[in-house]
């Protein structure tokens, strides 16, 4: 999906498979592309004026073959090229498996994804991705050159974009969604870990909260991820 913030934006959309196709969008306008055959990750959109893109799944399985249960539909707002970044930190789900693709923007590209008890490196080419295998452990991402990093959690999925260690922020506002009352809300906060004890969630410290906390391993070991379930 295609979100164009300007009038005459001209849009390009280049597609795994070798075709394209151009629009041009006005202000506000929206563009949706979909396929209900073809996996559309590696889609490159340029366009001439700022837009915003979203991926997702109407109906989804991860893994892609369904144990049990109902499809989830994930989307999440893609971010540019020219905010990918090389180092990242995939904080675990609590017990839950995940998985993690990674999106090189260039070539021969070293990439690294590595754990407290395994390293698995590769060279990617540029527009290039890649899949991990299902973890349930916290896992380092490490690139020579930039790439972004999206993490899909298995059952009850969901997909998110991981911000790089050069783009943590001292102050985040979110919303807790409160139209599933039954569910449990979470966040997970990845900070250094002499700072732990400083952290504040609505002015006060969250540590009645904490539902787990997970240490990362080199290079970053001096990082901690906390989860905390959120109550309030």
């Amino acid at each position: 999906m295609v979100i164009s913030a300007f009038s005459n934006t001209e849009v390009n959309i280049s597609f795994p498979n070798g075709t394209s196709i151009s629009k041009t969008l006005n202000w506000m306008d929206v563009y949706q592309e979909a396929s209900r055959l073809n996996d559309l990750t590696g889609t490159m959109i340029q366009s001439s004026k700022p837009v915003s893109v979203v991926s997702g799944v109407s109906c989804m399985y991860i893994p892609e073959v369904p144990s049990a249960g109902n499809c989830d539909m994930i989307d999440e707002q893609m971010i540019p090229r020219s905010a990918f970044q090389k180092h990242f930190i995939i904080p675990p789900i609590l017990s839950n498996k995940f998985m993690v693709r990674i999106f090189s923007s260039q070539s021969n590209n070293k990439v690294c994804v590595k754990d407290s008890s395994f390293e698995n490196c590769t060279t990617m080419g540029s527009n290039q991705w890649l899949e991990s295998t299902p973890n349930t452990f916290l896992l380092v991402v490490t690139s020579q050159k930039k790439a972004s990093v999206i993490q899909y959690k298995e059952s009850q999925a969901y997909m998110t974009t991981i911000p790089a260690i050069r783009q943590c922020m001292n102050p985040y506002t979110f919303v807790r969604q409160g139209v599933y009352g039954h569910h449990n809300n979470y966040i997970s906060v990845t900070i250094l870990s002499s700072a732990s004890q400083s952290l504040l969630l609505d002015g006060i410290s969250p540590s009645a909260q904490l539902a787990d906390t997970a240490q990362v391993v080199p290079p970053f070991n001096n990082y901690t991820v906390l989860t905390f379930r959120i109550t309030t």
